[in-house]
């Protein structure tokens, strides 16, 4: 197994490790893993949809078109962001 080095300043560090922390992910290594396991081609190595992409597209598709709608506005309670996030990655890939 190669075991890559990032040089990361004390900040930069504590900056990762936050992050890693917040999108439930138990070590940087963890979050590492899962952020490179989408290359660039596109090809599906196994990562959450949630760090993926087409996870963000989704999402932006999603916030333009209700912009653009002439649906009456909802309160964002927490109900309506579990649905939100069930819709957009799916309830069994939720992190």
């Amino acid at each position: 197994m190669v075991r890559p080095t990032l040089d990361l300043s004390d900040d930069e560090a504590a900056d990762v490790d936050a992050l890693a922390k917040a999108a439930g992910y138990g070590s940087v290594d963890a979050y590492f893993r899962a952020m490179f396991a989408t290359d660039d081609s596109g090809k599906d190595l196994g990562a959450p949809f949630s760090v993926c992409y087409e996870a963000n597209e989704a999402l932006e598709a999603m916030l333009v078109e209700r912009l653009d709608s002439a649906q009456l506005s909802i309160e964002p309670t927490a109900q309506f962001w579990k649905n939100l996030t069930d819709e957009i990655v799916g309830p069994k890939r939720r992190m």
